[in-house]
C-alpha cells in the first residue's frame, strides 16, 4: 500500500496540475477576448496536456494505510 507521505505528494502533484490547467484556461480566455487565436490555441493545448497528465496520475481514490 502507499505511505501517507507518498499519498500527500501525489495529491500535491495533482493540485499543481489542476492549478496549471485553470491558469492556462484563464490565459486562453484572455487571448480569445483580444482576438489572438494563435496564443489562445497554445494555452488550450497546454490545458489539455495538464488534464491528460491528471488522468494518468489518478487511477483510483487513494487512502493511506497505517504501518
Amino acid at each position: 500500500m502507499l505511505s501517507e507521505r507518498l499519498v500527500s505528494e501525489l495529491n500535491r502533484q495533482i493540485n499543481y496540475e489542476l492549478y496549471s490547467a485553470y491558469l492556462y484556461t484563464a490565459m486562453e480566455t484572455y487571448f480569445l477576448d483580444r482576438g489572438l487565436t494563435g496564443f489562445a490555441n497554445f494555452f488550450k493545448v497546454q490545458t489539455q496536456e495538464e488534464l491528460a497528465q491528471r488522468v494518468f496520475t489518478v487511477p483510483a481514490p487513494l487512502a493511506p494505510t497505517a504501518q
